[in-house]
């Protein structure tokens, strides 16, 4: 909706403004949109749009970036599957504090304390739906990655 709405008014900077827009993020947005268009169309794949359908974008997501899951652990930090690190969701993560199990993280940071970044809620079933050869399949322990 944003990046439709940003198209409409041509990327007004009152308008970006107005709305809490970083202007220079939604132009790259448009870049690499228009970079991946360029892309499916030389490799004839289908431009298709799953409008709101956030669940077909965050399995996509996790399709790229598998290595990236991070799950909740009883006090509320979260262990990287991957390189088992303990860190928090930022505070500017949108939805925090919540209380969804897996996340996908898109940078690890250190400041006071190492924390997560841009983050997207994944569920535990696509795990192993999405990326069954990294994921092992058994529901019983998430954290014996390949």
């Amino acid at each position: 909706n944003v990046y439709n709405e940003y198209k409409q008014v041509n990327g007004n900077s009152q308008w970006c403004h107005k709305h809490f827009i970083n202007k220079r993020s939604l132009a790259t947005v448009m870049e690499t949109r228009t970079q991946l268009q360029q892309v499916c169309q030389r490799v004839a794949v289908p431009l298709a749009s799953c409008r709101a359908d956030s669940v077909a974008i965050r399995k996509c997501l996790l399709a790229g970036m598998f290595t990236q899951v991070a799950e909740r652990q009883e006090n509320g930090s979260f262990k990287a599957v991957k390189s088992g690190q303990l860190a928090q969701i930022h505070p500017t993560f949108s939805l925090f504090p919540s209380s969804c199990r897996f996340v996908i993280y898109t940078e690890m940071t250190k400041t006071t304390k190492l924390y997560l970044r841009t983050n997207s809620i994944v569920e535990h079933d696509w795990l192993s739906e999405v990326v069954p050869d990294y994921f092992k399949t058994t529901t019983s322990n998430i954290n014996n990655a390949s």
